[in-house]
């Protein structure tokens, strides 16, 4: 449980729990159809709406991967972060990545990080930001990566992230699946990097 103020409002850090479901899936939904319709089509934004429900969220909830911005005043999440140790695969003589989780050192996977639209522009984002990567550091990551929607480049970027590549990621949708572009994004949280 972590305490800050943003923008003169005292927002509260914690673990979601079962009961903020609904509530999570509602400022995914939010922000998805103000910030990320304005970059997407109609088509990619509804096949991108289609997958979210509250029970989505169940499994990663209870793996502890998801932190909420509790916003004391307003009393309610005002946003949220999911962050995902990444299992690295491949040759260890050619993946890194391998190399560091042997070695008891990981990356993790920023899976989302929303923000309810009323309050963007307050500092919760760049607070939530700061409070991943806190807790992966102190998982002992040493490379944050994220799969960011177009919309958010540049709040990345502000954040200390740098664009590595454009890559279509795919959606489901009905019975067949709608391609999204998203930036590939990483950040180095340490200088020395262990291999």
């Amino acid at each position: 449980l972590e305490i800050a103020m943003a923008k003169y409002t005292i927002i509260v850090f914690r673990l979601v729990e079962e009961k903020d479901a609904e509530e999570i899936c509602r400022i995914q939904v939010c922000a998805i159809r103000l910030k990320c319709s304005t970059c997407y089509t109609e088509t990619v934004v509804k096949a991108w709406l289609s997958n979210l429900y509250k029970e989505r969220f169940l499994p990663f909830i209870r793996a502890n991967e998801i932190i909420v911005a509790d916003d004391k005043d307003l009393g309610r999440i005002v946003g949220f972060g999911h962050l995902k140790i990444v299992t690295p695969f491949g040759n260890e003589e050619e993946n890194e990545s391998v190399k560091r989780f042997e070695k008891g050192r990981a990356d993790y996977l920023i899976k989302g990080l929303y923000v309810e639209p009323a309050s963007i522009g307050k500092g919760v984002g760049t607070s939530l930001m700061n409070r991943m990567e806190s807790w992966a550091i102190g998982k002992g990551a040493i490379e944050l990566n994220v799969f960011s929607s177009l919309n958010a480049v540049s709040f990345y970027e502000k954040c200390g992230f740098v664009r590595k590549e454009t890559q279509l990621q795919d959606i489901p949708s009905g019975n067949c699946s709608v391609g999204i572009h998203c930036v590939k994004m990483t950040k180095f949280l340490s200088d020395t990097v262990e291999t």
